[in-house]
This record gives C-alpha cells, sequence and structure tokens, in this order.
C-alpha cells in the first residue's frame, strides 16, 4: 500500500503546493464553464465574444490560485496529512485549519452557491423553452450535459466539506472519511465522462474497440433512431 511522503521531506512539500494549487484552479474553472454558460443562453451573449474572455479567464484563475497557495506555504504549515500531503496540523493545528477553510473551503462553498445557481436557473429556462416548444429537448442536450458540470464538483466534495467539519469540532467518522477521499479521487474521472464524453469522443472510443465497421453500423443506427424521432414528432 502506497503511502504520503515523509513529512517535513522536499517531496511532500511540493506534493503539497500541486494539491493546493491545482485543486483551487480545478474548482475555478467549474465556475468559468458556469459563468460562461450563464453569459450565452441566459444573457443571450455572443459565444464569441465570452470566448474572448478566455485569456481573462487564464489571468484571474492562475493568478487567484497562486494567491491562495501564499498563506499556508509561508506560513510553513504545507505537509503531510492522512493519505498526502497538503496543509497540514501537526505542527499548528489551529493555524492549519483556519487556512484550510480560508484558503480552500471557504472559496469552495462560495463556488458550489454559484454552480448552483447557474445550474438551477439554466436548467428552468432549458425546461421552459421545452414546455413552450420552442425548442425540442435533443437540441439542448449538450447544454443540458454540459450544466452538470460544475454539479460535479459539489457532489465529489460534499463529503470532504463534512468531513473537516466534523474534524474541526474534534472527530472523526470513519464512513464520511472514506466517501470524502472517494468523491475526491472520482473528480477527474467523471469529469471526462459527462463532460469529455462527446459523440466525437464516443466514435473514437468505438472505432478504437470494435472496429470501423462496427463504428459505422453504430452511425447508420443512431441515424435511423433520430429519423424515426423526426418522423414520430
Amino acid at each position: 500500500m502506497s503511502r504520503a511522503p515523509a513529512d517535513g521531506s522536499f517531496l511532500c512539500y511540493i506534493q503539497a503546493v500541486l494539491q493546493q494549487f491545482f485543486q483551487v484552479a480545478g474548482m475555478f474553472w467549474t465556475t468559468a464553464i458556469a459563468y460562461s454558460i450563464d453569459q450565452v443562453f441566459l444573457k443571450q451573449i455572443d459565444r464569441s465574444e465570452v470566448e474572448g474572455l478566455y485569456p481573462k479567464f487564464q489571468l484571474i484563475i492562475w493568478t487567484a490560485s497562486a494567491l491562495l497557495l501564499i498563506p499556508p506555504a509561508a506560513s510553513g504549515v504545507l505537509g503531510a496529512t492522512p493519505g498526502w500531503c497538503w496543509i497540514s496540523v501537526n505542527t499548528n493545528p489551529q493555524l492549519g485549519m483556519t487556512w484550510r477553510f480560508l484558503c480552500f473551503y471557504v472559496p469552495l462553498w462560495i463556488i458550489f452557491a454559484y454552480n448552483l445557481k447557474t445550474l438551477f436557473n439554466v436548467r428552468t429556462a432549458i425546461n421552459n423553452l421545452v414546455g413552450q416548444g420552442e425548442v425540442n429537448e435533443s437540441s439542448v442536450k449538450r447544454l443540458a450535459q454540459m450544466v452538470y458540470y460544475p454539479l460535479i464538483l459539489v457532489c465529489c466534495y460534499f463529503f470532504a466539506t463534512l468531513h473537516r467539519l466534523v474534524s474541526a469540532c474534534g472527530h472523526v467518522v470513519y464512513g464520511v472519511v472514506v466517501l470524502s477521499v472517494i468523491g475526491q479521487t472520482l473528480l477527474g474521472t467523471i469529469n471526462a465522462v459527462v463532460y469529455g464524453y462527446t459523440p466525437a469522443v464516443r466514435h473514437s472510443v468505438i472505432k478504437l474497440v470494435y472496429g470501423l465497421e462496427y463504428l459505422k453500423k453504430y452511425l447508420d443506427l443512431v441515424k435511423a433512431e433520430k429519423k424515426e424521432t423526426t418522423a414520430e414528432v
């Protein structure tokens, strides 16, 4: 069974830096996606205009991630935690716990709230448009799928948040710890399945696994199903 690098080692410090920096950056990117969906779909901002914000997203997200890394790094509380290296509570429990909440969990909860608000607004708008017959559900299927991407963060970090709140009160619940670890480690996989598994990716996977002939049969079947659906409408 693998263990975290030794506390105080250079490898542990590097792992803690990478954990904090890229986890926070990943959180901010879900907000960028939610904001883009909100601007294009709800605010009716031109898509090219929103795409032009990408350099600003880069600047803001990477800068903010670096700024939230500085306090724990400067305070010397980056070190070993159960399972991996991150913001440690071994040498200075109060300071370590403070930076965990201020530099990670408080931003996470703010992002939770924004993502859920955007998800609710977009989902409501889609349901209204479909209900009024202005669009059919298949035409907004991809958008509806993207809406759930920010929600993944909420689901994967729910038990981690619960674990930190419980541990801050001096208690440890083993089941919550297990669920928090599972949720955090599955974040990338679930993102890939929900957000990255587009029709183009799906076709490439089918071609790689089953061959070109099977892919052609699959595409013919999809086309036939679409024609049947159109005919029924």
